[in-house]
């Protein structure tokens, strides 16, 4: 079976269904409390081969008042990390429980944790920029958990497609 999962304009996936947990709609998560922030799901990706985990978040634009908005958007990869740590080492049971078991496996810690922001408009130019605003604010969080720069980015619809979050974006009519 396969999951896909819409946010903010895009179609994520499809996705093998043991390969995602949609940690904003989990009742388990939710469960937890509504001051609780959550990504919409953690998928792994490249299965078999090196096996890489990305936290994704959609939102369909940057408000105008920025620091804000990108503390809530760490706020949200910092609170996700941690339901889906806790969860697999079974401090939190049901979590514990409603987590496929490749997000619970020996070692899943060691392997490539990203965080990934999709705005689906955001123009190609500008996401440099916004994934720089990103990492700036999650500097001493990702120093502290080991998760690399790179690896904290911004990406638009047509580059979260060639990372392999969603299908090719729609063609853009001629006028």
């Amino acid at each position: 079976m396969t999951v896909e999962i819409t946010e903010s304009g895009v179609t994520f996936g499809p996705f093998p269904d043991e390969d995602v947990y949609a940690v904003e709609s989990c009742p388990s998560a939710t469960a937890l409390g509504a001051n609780i922030k959550r990504v919409e799901f953690i998928v792994r990706l490249d299965a078999g081969q090196r096996d890489k985990f990305s936290l994704v978040e959609a939102k369909s634009s940057i408000p105008r008042a920025t620091e804000s908005f990108w503390t809530e958007i760490l706020e949200k990869f910092q609170h996700s990390l941690l339901i889906w740590s806790w969860g697999a080492s079974g401090r939190h049971s049901n979590v514990h429980a409603a987590l496929p078991a490749v997000f619970k496996e020996e070692g899943w810690w060691n392997k490539d944790i990203e965080f990934i922001l999709v705005i689906p408009g955001a123009p190609d130019h500008m996401l440099p920029t916004f994934s720089d605003q990103f990492r700036g604010l999650a500097l001493g969080f990702y120093r502290a958990s080991g998760i690399d720069f790179s690896r904290i980015v911004v990406l638009n619809h047509d580059h979260a497609h060639r990372h392999g979050l969603c299908a090719a974006p729609p063609l853009k009519q001629a006028h």
